[in-house]
């Protein structure tokens, strides 16, 4: 997956130090992921919430913070075609107290 919005991250990494580390990874393995569907994604993360139609809440260090993303899936394969990478928007990053106050649909 691409994953765009890493400025995003990178500002939650320098406010939330005790972030760093899982976002690494996180973004790690997103950037190796191929999903094509909601069902892959909560294979991988069973607590990430669907909310809407295409955005994904993962929650993060215990669920002490929240990652809000976009998610456009990867193209299914097909013979004639190649596959087409999938997308994830990085829409927003803090902690759970914070994640209480936004509505997390229209971030």
């Amino acid at each position: 997956m691409r994953i765009l919005g890493k400025p995003r991250i990178e500002d939650a990494m320098r406010t939330h130090p005790d972030l760093r580390d899982v976002l690494r990874a996180w973004t790690a393995e997103v950037e190796r992921a191929e999903w094509q569907s909601p069902a892959e994604i909560r294979e991988r993360y069973p607590r990430a919430s669907h909310i809407g139609r295409r955005s994904v809440v993962f929650r993060l260090r215990g669920n002490r913070y929240r990652l809000i993303a976009t998610v456009q899936y990867a193209s299914a394969p097909a013979p004639e075609s190649a596959t087409g990478p999938g997308i994830v928007v990085v829409k927003w990053i803090g902690t759970h107290a914070g994640y209480d106050k936004i509505d997390a649909e229209t971030v």
